[in-house]
């Protein structure tokens, strides 16, 4: 599959992480690592971020296909989280535009700026996500902090975007579902300054500091604490 990867300037790596083989992925870094060893050189060949001619780097290929473990070993290899593919948007609002919220944890716990979206365009992360109706990914980006007053450069905002994917599907295209479009308006409306969650409730885990590899994760409510001010959570097998 990577000899016949059709993407300008692609490299078997960029491949690797284009299709979520990890595995390839890692054997292309040891490779590359055991020539620097044999030429005694510390100059690293393979670079995470250097980018194709279109401007996407590993990680937005990862983002934009839902390629989760390889994300996260870029994540931890510290690729750049800032990165513009061309005029268009970064890392994370690759995953908001195609709807992997389990990508969104993990990107926003690593601190990518929930904000960073396409310079072509003006669109943000958030709008990306209120167009898939994934109400996960538009509560998860709310609770980093995302400007839902932000207004693209064809004058479209959150609430606009969000009408617009439900009358779409209204008129038999793809767009977002009636219950979807409720849902996401509501979120923008009222904030999740408090969820309210229930014992039973599946959550996706984000913000984690000392369990950063959780992030990401699928979890059950089990209680809350009071004492605390949180919820407990069981990882779901």
């Amino acid at each position: 599959w990577a000899a016949e990867d059709i993407t300008p300037g692609a490299t078997p790596f960029f491949a690797a992480c284009k299709y979520g083989r990890l595995d390839c992925a890692l054997l292309i870094l040891e490779r590359e690592r055991a020539m620097a060893r044999a030429r005694a050189d510390a100059t690293p060949i393979l670079s995470l971020d250097v980018p194709l001619q279109s401007g996407a780097t590993p990680l937005h290929f990862c983002c934009q296909n839902g390629a989760e473990l390889t994300a996260r070993f870029l994540i931890a290899q510290r690729a750049d989280l800032s990165k513009t593919r061309g005029t268009g948007g970064g890392p994370l609002f690759a995953a908001c535009q195609n709807g992997f919220p389990r990508l969104v944890a993990i990107l926003l716990a690593a601190k990518a700026s929930v904000d960073h979206g396409m310079r072509r365009t003006g669109t943000t992360p958030l709008m990306a996500a209120c167009m898939t109706g994934k109400t996960e990914t538009v509560e998860m980006l709310l609770e980093a902090g995302a400007d839902v007053t932000a207004v693209a450069l064809d004058g479209h905002t959150a609430h606009s975007l969000t009408k617009a994917a439900g009358a779409q599907h209204a008129a038999g295209q793809r767009g977002i579902s009636e219950a979807e479009e409720i849902a996401v308006t509501r979120l923008l409306e009222e904030g999740v300054s408090e969820p309210k969650l229930h014992v039973g409730d599946r959550v996706l885990i984000s913000g984690l500091r000392g369990r950063p590899d959780l992030n990401g994760l699928g979890a059950v409510v089990h209680s809350y604490l009071q004492e605390r001010g949180r919820y407990r959570v069981e990882v779901e097998q």
